[in-house]
C-alpha cells in the first residue's frame, strides 16, 4: 500500500489528489496556482480533473458567467485579459 503524505496549508491543500495526475497536468497545477488563487480566491486543484485536466463547466458555474455571454468575454470584462489568459493556458 502506497502511503501518501497530506499537508493540511491553504496552498497544498489534498496534495493526495494530485499524485495521480499525468505529468502535463502536473505542470499545469504546479506553474498556475498561486496565480490562479490570488485572481480568483479559489483553489485550482478543485478544478483539475486527472484525466480531462482543466474544467471549465465547474469553473464557469462558479465564477457566475451570465446566460447568453462567453465566459471568455466575461473574464476578459470582469477579471481582465491575464485572467482570460491563465485560463487560456490552463485549457491547452
Amino acid at each position: 500500500m502506497k502511503a501518501t503524505k497530506i499537508y493540511k496549508t491553504k496552498t497544498k491543500k489534498k496534495v493526495e489528489e494530485i499524485t495521480n495526475f499525468p505529468l502535463h497536468h502536473k505542470n499545469l497545477l504546479t506553474a498556475n496556482r498561486i496565480e490562479f488563487q490570488e485572481t480568483f480566491k479559489q483553489s485550482l486543484v478543485s478544478f483539475m480533473h486527472p484525466l480531462f485536466g482543466f474544467d471549465i463547466i465547474r469553473f464557469d458555474k462558479i465564477i457566475q458567467t451570465p446566460d447568453g455571454q462567453s465566459t471568455a468575454n466575461f473574464l476578459k470584462k470582469e477579471y481582465g485579459k491575464k485572467a482570460h489568459d491563465l485560463i487560456e493556458r490552463l485549457l491547452q
